[in-house]
């Protein structure tokens, strides 16, 4: 404080402690000037609530609310600026890590070398309730970042029109790509969709038939899209309903949820060439403090029934 001139306010905030425990780090060196140093280093008096146990706690809540499995919790953890290591967060947990397969690669895609070179676009099925009726999700997928483009819900089987539609809406976003992936399903291999992106100067690839592996990206994104609308548990009621689902599982996808492919960034900070967010995180300090901490962040949810929940940090 001396050497810089700072202020006691100054310094706790440049050292992140409390302007009160500094107060009493001064107070005591001035009472005890032979003293190497001050405060209590070993023996913690109570009450004692480091930082690291705050952060503890937040991923057993964590854990609870449903954010995931221990790197998702610490990439989440890492936007929020808090780094902590993934065999922590196992180790917190006390829960054996299961990584995900690498997904399999037919080697006939073409290889995404930055945002917008090559778009994947998928049509899924999402049954109503007792399957008395369903409705079909289309989305049009950015490959290289993840960044779901457009969607839309269809009543019907979708025709190779409200395809083209669905692929019109993304270009009108986001201007065309140079490649497009899909299967060969026949909205997809219907000659008027396929004049349409030739027009447009768009190399059309297919997948694989009978290989799951070949659009492995856009099926990966069904899996955890599912999971967010909570079509198995909650299945599907009214078609209205589901778009208000779809609109919050999709920003919290592109904007909120760390993509364990994308080493922790979400897609739109890859689509958009921002500085991911967990690149400034830091590792909590390892000190004990007799001034009770409070907790650092807060859990909202994105969405009514409290199935997206996301970091904040707590207001003072």
């Amino acid at each position: 404080m001396k050497t810089w001139l700072l202020s006691l306010e100054e310094a706790a905030q440049r050292f992140l402690v409390s302007p009160r425990t500094i107060a009493r780090w001064l107070k005591e060196a001035t009472r005890e000037p032979a003293k190497r140093a001050v405060g209590c280093l070993v023996n913690a008096a109570p009450p004692l609530r480091a930082y690291s146990h705050v952060v503890r706690d937040l991923v057993c809540t964590m854990e609870a609310l449903g954010f995931g499995g221990s790197k998702r919790i610490a990439q989440t953890l890492a936007r929020s600026a808090i780094k902590v290591g993934t065999e922590t967060v196992r180790r917190w947990r006390k829960s054996k890590h299961r990584p995900l397969p690498a997904p399999a690669s037919s080697g006939r895609t073409a290889i995404a070398r930055y945002p917008g070179h090559v778009w994947m676009a998928d049509l899924t099925e999402i049954p109503g309730f007792l399957r008395i009726f369903s409705c079909f999700l289309g989305v049009v997928l950015d490959v290289r970042s993840r960044m779901p483009l457009a969607a839309r819900l269809f009543a019907n089987q979708p025709s190779a029109e409200d395809v083209g539609a669905l692929l019109d809406l993304a270009i009108e976003r986001h201007g065309p790509p140079r490649h497009f992936v899909s299967d060969q399903g026949a909205q997809f291999t219907a000659e008027s969709f396929r004049a349409r992106l030739r027009s447009l100067g768009i190399r059309q690839r297919f997948g694989a038939v009978g290989q799951c592996g070949s659009i492995a990206i856009i099926e990966r994104m069904w899996k955890t899209l599912k999971e967010l609308l909570g079509v198995k548990r909650l299945g599907l009621v009214h078609p209205s309903d589901m778009r208000q689902r779809l609109d919050a599982a999709l920003t919290y996808y592109a904007y909120l949820k760390p993509h364990q492919g994308l080493g922790g960034a979400v897609p739109a900070e890859v689509y958009f060439g921002i500085r991911a967010a967990y690149l400034d995180a830091r590792r909590p300090p390892r000190e004990h403090s007799a001034e009770p901490v409070d907790p650092l962040l807060e859990v909202p949810f994105l969405d009514p029934a409290a199935r997206l929940p996301f970091l904040v940090p707590r207001a003072a």
